[in-house]
This record gives structure tokens, sequence and C-alpha cells, in this order.
């Protein structure tokens, strides 16, 4: 048929492909040795690239072009002399003045596509959490689309989560922290002049705090004081193999968290965050991470110190009535599906050099899904109570997304960004609203707390449809706010939330996971048999266990968390 079949190893071994057509087979067999190993590209002998387009406008053709896989990849000379093949994304196109041609600019993706330490590899948070669902009806259309890797986490089976091989936030995080501390290490012997060095100490003390957090709200129980001496992290704060890597306390974990934004605050001398360049720091940043950090701590004065240092510097919201929608893409009927068509925010089209420059980032981190399906839970769609009018709902919940997947059960798909290859997980200024109108919602000031809110609903509805929150009572208050805040950032902070909730002082903000689902066992999913899965928020079964390669490498000196 002239297409492409592109497979992705998910784990490492020996793999034999095969293929059958026109009643002639052929096989290949390929070793992976590590799972997302990346190609060393030493050169790429093209600079020009002739195609043939029809004719459209600047985003048709580079739309055509990154569809097209004739133009979506180039041969590249890797690090041993072979040929291999290099994925291209095109973003530009410049439309000669007579129509009759076009200029289209492009990048090879050589390193997973950009900067991984804006990465946040992170299976836990959407498929933990009960913003993601897969109704029995959906899993028995297709079980080949939900592996069995993201299901143990789904029906949170703690002893098949244990050997996954898809849980990557330790093994990414910690990468980060490794190079944070190379940084801190070497930033003394390194030419520079001492602006450049302090730039580089603030950077790399932000991204080593900020990896610590990220890893103790999945791999540890919620914070509190009773809390203090549970299991935390091993704190790796150098670059050698016989550092200590046995597990600090909690408490110990949270204190060298705020040391690292102690220590980022003491080298910036950068206020505001850098149009384009929100991955370095910032006071902006730091204030808004520290802000953060409290907030998961349940130290509400802190936080409010902090989150109102940050909006002194922040971006303004952006209107997502300024979005556009991309080309719609048509699915022809199949056996069992009719035909049909996708309608996708522009967004979906969006590179990273795009993504990178979305004006309300304040501290860049991508959520990164290889499935590329959040799917959503029927309580999470509830939640959207005038989806009509919420530009969110509009713009990023893709009715019939199950097309984009082959799977004849009609369900949505949450598409934020690329594909929904990312979802916002970092620092922006929605994010900052949301935690001033909590914190007042938590105080004496209550009643502040959805006026705090009108502007970031203004932003994200049709003009006019806003309707202003109101609530009787702190209790309803605070969850008016809860609710707003899981409307604007689905997914990627859920599963800190449910955490902190059941650390905090009252029970109106405790939420427990409930689903339907099948029992999940080493050997799979196993559909015989229906279980009933009920998880509080400081169940241990959320402290995700640590990757057993990692235990196992560790020779005793890493423990596992007890389930």
């Amino acid at each position: 048929t002239g297409k492409a079949v592109t497979l992705k190893a998910k784990r490492a071994g020996t793999f034999t492909i095969k293929v059958e057509l026109g009643g002639k087979s052929d096989e290949l067999t390929m070793k992976i040795n590590k799972q997302g190993t990346v190609i060393q590209i030493k050169r790429i002998p093209t600079n020009k690239l002739r195609a043939t387009v029809r004719a459209g406008t600047a985003d048709e053709i580079v739309q055509q072009m990154n569809e097209n896989v004739l133009y979506n990849s180039i041969t590249a000379i890797d690090s041993e002399g072979y040929n291999v093949q290099v994925p291209v994304r095109w973003y530009d196109a410049q439309i000669s003045s007579d129509k009759k041609s076009a200029t289209v600019s492009g990048y090879a993706v050589t390193t997973r596509e950009g900067d991984t330490n804006t990465y946040e590899y992170d299976y836990p948070g959407v498929y933990a959490t009960d913003d993601y669902g897969v109704p029995l009806a959906l899993y028995d259309a297709s079980p080949i689309t939900f592996g069995a890797d993201q299901m143990s986490l789904y029906a949170l089976s703690s002893e098949v989560m244990e050997t996954t091989t898809g849980n990557n936030v330790w093994e990414y995080e910690y990468a980060k922290i490794f190079n944070a501390n190379t940084i801190i290490a070497s930033v003394g012997s390194v030419n520079g002049s001492q602006e450049e060095k302090d730039e580089a100490l603030c950077n790399a003390y932000l991204m080593r705090g900020w990896s610590f957090f990220r890893l103790a709200t999945v791999h540890c129980l919620p914070y509190s004081e009773a809390n203090r001496s549970e299991m935390g992290l091993p704190l790796r704060l150098g670059t050698l193999f016989t550092e200590d890597i046995s597990r600090a306390t909690l408490g110990k974990t949270f204190d060298r968290i705020l040391d690292d934004f102690r220590e980022a605050e003491k080298y910036c001398v950068v206020d505001r965050v850098q149009e384009g360049f929100a991955w370095r720091a910032s006071k902006c940043a730091i204030y808004g991470a520290f802000a953060r950090v409290y907030l998961y701590m349940n130290d509400y004065d802190n936080a409010t110190t902090y989150v109102d240092k940050a909006l002194a510097l922040a971006p303004g919201l952006y209107d997502y009535n300024n979005l556009d929608w991309a080309t719609p893409v048509p699915y022809p009927a199949t056996g069992t599906m009719a035909e049909d068509t996708l309608h996708y925010c522009e967004t979906h089209n969006w590179n990273l050099q795009k993504i990178y420059k979305w004006s309300e980032w304040i501290y860049i981190r991508l959520q990164y899904l290889a499935t590329q399906w959040h799917s959503p839970s029927q309580e999470l769609l509830d939640c959207y109570v005038d989806g009509k009018n919420d530009r969110r709902f509009d713009l990023f919940y893709v009715e019939h997304g199950n097309r984009r997947f082959s799977v004849a059960y009609d369900w949505y798909r949450y598409n934020q960004l690329y594909d929904d290859c990312y979802a916002i997980s970092g620092l922006t200024a929605a994010e900052l609203v949301l935690m001033k109108a909590e914190l007042q919602a938590r105080s004496a000031n209550w009643q502040d707390a959805l006026v705090t809110l009108a502007p970031l609903r203004e932003a994200r509805f049709l003009p006019g449809t806003a309707t202003v929150l109101t609530a009787a009572s702190q209790s309803e208050a605070l969850k008016q706010v809860l609710l707003e805040r899981r409307r604007e950032m689905p997914f990627t902070l859920r599963l800190m939330d449910i955490k902190r909730f059941a650390a905090s002082v009252t029970p109106d903000d405790d939420v427990t996971i409930r689903r339907e689902f099948y029992k999940v066992t080493q050997s799979g999913v196993d559909p015989s048999q229906k279980v009933q899965i009920n998880v509080k928020g400081d169940d241990r079964r959320l402290a995700i266990p640590i990757p057993q390669q990692d235990i196992q490498n560790s020779q005793g000196a890493i423990v596992q968390n007890p389930f």
C-alpha cells in the first residue's frame, strides 16, 4: 500500500517480526538493548528535500508533509557509519508570491524531539488516578490497546506494578538529578563568568529539587507531620556510584527539596520568565515551585506567601478563544465502524518549538504519554457541567477519539498537545491563580476565592458565557475551587492532589478512587474476574512501588514500599 509501519520497543529483548503479503512471508529478528534506545547521529547528508503537495494554507501544507510517509523521515549516518532513518517534523511553510511553490521548514528529531529534561514520563499520574477511565466494554473491544503495564496501575495492583517496565518516573527523574549533580559538582572547574556559573547553579538546584519532589509525590506516602518518619527517597547529591543510596525519611526528603529551592533562589538574578525560554529558572518559577510544594505539604501560610510573590511576576492568562481548529481528519467506514471525521484543536499539530512559546508558561514540564490516549473517566467528563461553552472541554476532549486507534467502542480522548503525546504538567499562570483561589478557600477569606477564579473562567469560556461561581459556605467554596482545578489540569496533577487531600485537616476534599475492572496479575488482565477497586488517598497502594530492577540493582540498599 505504500504505507509505513512504525514499531516502538516497549522493553529490551530479542524480537522477531513476521510479515505476510500476497501469500509470501518474511521474518526479521532484531535485538533491542534498552527501551527507548537513542541512536547517536553523526551527520545528516541531506539538507534539502523536494516535495510535491496539494495547494493549501501554510498550516495545511505542514500537516500534509507531516502525514506523508515519504517526507516524515530522512536518512542520517549514525556513529558506526550505518544509514538510519530519523524522524522529521515540519513546522512552518512560506508560500511564494505566485502561489505555485512553498518553502517548508523542519527539523530532524534526534533527541526525542527536544530537551528530555522537560519531559515527565508519568504512567502512574495518568493511569492510577480517577481522571482515567476504561469502561469494561471499551477494554473488551480492544484488549491489545490497553497493555498490562498500564492496567496494573489502573487496577492499583501493587505486586504487578512492582515488576512493570512501563513506569519510567524513577529512571528519568534520577537521570535529571544526576545531570543537576554533575553541574553542581563541576561548575567551579569550568571556564565562564561568575554570572554564567551562578545561572547554571540556579537551574541545576531548581531542576534537582523539582525532580525530588516529582519522585516523592509518586513513590512516597503523602507528606504530613505524622508521616515524616516514613520512607522517603535516596537523596543522591553527588555523581559517585559509591554514594549512599539508602532511602532517607520523608521528612528529610522534603527538607532537601526546600533547601534546593533556597539554593536556586540564592543564585537567581532573573525575575520574570524569559519568553520562549521557560525551561530556564526565574524567580517567578522558583516562587511557584515553593508554592506547589508547600501546598502539597498543606502548609498554607508559606504557600500563600510564595504564590503571591510568583503572581507578582507571572505572565497573563491566555484567552482560549484565540485557539483555532486544525484541519479535520476523516476516517473511512470499516467493517465495525461508520465513516467519521474527528475535529482537533490546533494544538494537536503543535511541535515543541510552538509548545515552548505558550504564553502562560512559568516553568516548562510536559507529561509525556507514549500510548497517546488520555482516556477520561465518566467522573472527569461529568466535571464539565457546561461543556458547550467551556473551551477546555470543546477543544481538548475529542468525541469519538477511539477512532484514532481503530477501537470499535465510542469514547472520548483528551488531546491537549501534539496528538496527545503531551499534557501541561509544569508551572503556568493558570496554576498560580488556582493555587491562590484554593488557599483563600481554605482561609477566613473564603468568599474571595471564587472572585479570584473569575478571570481564569473568562479566559476559558466562550465570550459572555463564563458564569460567576457562588457558594453558601466555606466547604462549598472549596469544592468549587477544586472542581475548577480538576477541569483546568486533568491527569497531570491529580495524583499529588488526591494524596495531599488525604493529609489535609478537612475531610471536605477527600477522594476515594472507585472503579470496576478486571483482575490484573503477573500473567496479565484476567477478563474472567471482575474486581471493585476502592482506594483512598492515604492508601499505601498510591505510594507506587519502586521498579523491581532498581531494587535488585541496589543490592539491598533501597527498600521497597510495603503494600
